[in-house]
């Protein structure tokens, strides 16, 4: 019988052990699907998840932060709304050094081609989901999809001296009807003064200031902003669309 010597008899021990460490070491687990945080309706004071933003003709996307331990960052996904291909294409890949907030995590799609044709006013809408990516590459399944479909903003905004009448513009007729919601808020503290909706269509606009009685509070001296958002009518359900006209910043005396 042939024997088999101390040192090679070690060797293979050390082979077999070796190669268990590598299969129990090797991380195939990829992170649960991120959560979007949930659509706010157009009129409401704290706005969460998918929107318009003043800044720009961007949009807007907000998501609850994963938990994982070795979770690395987070990719958005995109597809226009007529892609005859009916495919996500990636739009950005985020790693956790790059979100503004790891507890808040957001999204702010800049892209050109998402703003609305400047002359008609009308644009095409874009899906969106996001996934998650762990340490060793493991990739999580799809976040719920969703949806927005930005309106041409409101413009000319201006608040009469004798802050009875705010006023804007939306010279370009829209594709449906649409309602706007009026805001008034505080600077810095972002206390809301009034907020309301607005259904009549009477290009150029001329509003009296609480015309409804809902003004949460009294306009004294200080600094303000007056903002107007546009919406469709129709309710699409989680087919939001809409516009957010920029600051317009004033004094009261």
């Amino acid at each position: 019988m042939k024997k088999l010597s101390l040192p090679l008899i070690c060797l293979s021990c050390l082979m077999v052990f070796s190669c268990g460490e590598d299969t129990i070491d090797e991380d195939i687990t990829a992170p649960m699907p991120p959560e979007l945080v949930e659509k706010s309706v157009e009129y409401a004071m704290v706005e969460n998840g998918i929107d318009a933003v003043p800044g720009g003709n961007w949009i807007y996307l907000q998501w609850d932060p994963n938990t994982e331990d070795d979770l690395a960052g987070y990719q958005i996904w995109r597809m226009a709304e007529d892609d005859t291909n009916q495919t996500f294409l990636l739009l950005q890949n985020l790693s956790l050094t790059q979100l503004t907030s790891i507890e808040q995590p957001e999204f702010t799609d800049m892209s050109p081609e998402v703003a609305p044709n400047p002359f008609t006013g009308f644009g095409r809408g874009y899906y969106y989901y996001i996934t998650a990516y762990d340490d060793m590459g493991n990739q999580s399944a799809a976040s719920d999809t969703a949806y927005y479909k930005l309106l041409k903003k409101p413009q000319s905004l201006s608040v009469d001296a004798d802050l009875d009448t705010v006023r804007w513009s939306y010279p370009i007729a829209p594709e449906e009807d649409v309602y706007f919601v009026l805001r008034i808020v505080r600077v810095p503290s972002g206390d809301y003064v009034w907020i309301t909706r607005y259904y009549n269509f009477q290009d150029p606009f001329a509003v009296p200031y609480n015309f409804d009685g809902s003004a949460i509070g009294f306009m004294g001296s200080g600094k303000y902003y007056f903002r107007v958002d546009v919406s469709y009518l129709t309710d699409y359900g989680d087919l939001y669309n809409g516009a957010e006209s920029n600051l317009l910043y004033y004094t009261v005396e």
